[in-house]
């Protein structure tokens, strides 16, 4: 009777783990159905690569941020959830971070979102408005994260101006948030060059 018992029990540990295999087996199925229907074997956008899933109202951007030296060439900016102008520069460099993946992770899990914003950055721009309103798991949320993205880009922005007296472009703010705060060194623009192309062959696309 114990030696039936002994079989008894190994069988369910048997389906158990053959359920746990089968779960897992649709998980990584979802997966990879997602990642191909988002990355088309050109490796190139699709027509709609600019749509997103609606977000919630909370989730809207804060109207009080301050984009002042950024917004006119991130412009026009609506509801993620319409169809974006692909000459919006946000949402280029979204592609380019994550391929519109809000769940992303990257860079030996540093970077995370949509825009694969590092914890420094959400301290950085913590520091920059003068109080903790952003936290880690706001990088998984495609309106914070770019919000977060802008307060970034027009501090540092703004900071180019002062520098060089010139004014802001698509290929300075890409720069910046690939290689941060510009420096007047040929070693940022150097390990800037191969993400602005990236950027810089989705705008001439879409133009």
């Amino acid at each position: 009777m114990e030696f039936i018992q002994k079989i008894i029990n190994n069988i369910e540990k048997i389906v158990l783990l053959m359920l746990a295999a089968f779960i897992g087996g649709l998980v990584v199925f979802d997966r990879v159905s997602d990642y191909l229907e988002r990355e088309p074997s050109n490796g190139r956008p699709t027509q709609n690569f600019f749509e997103f899933e609606p977000m919630n109202p909370s989730e809207t951007v804060d109207p009080s941020v301050n984009n002042s030296a950024v917004e006119p060439i991130l412009q026009p900016a609506v509801a993620v959830e319409e169809t974006i102008d692909p000459g919006n520069l946000f949402y280029l460099i979204a592609w380019v971070e994550s391929k519109l993946e809000h769940r992303a992770i990257g860079d030996r899990g540093h970077a995370v979102g949509i825009v694969q914003i590092w914890p420094v950055v959400v301290d950085d721009v913590n520091r920059i408005i003068g109080h903790k309103k952003y936290t880690r798991r706001d990088r998984y949320n495609q309106a914070r994260s770019r919000e977060i993205f802008l307060i970034y880009l027009d501090h540092y922005g703004q900071d180019y101006q002062k520098k060089t007296g010139k004014e802001l472009n698509p290929e300075i703010l890409a720069r910046i948030w690939n290689g941060g705060p510009f420096e007047d060194d040929p070693a940022w623009w150097k390990k800037t060059d191969r993400y602005w192309r990236k950027v810089k062959q989705l705008l001439e696309e879409e133009a």
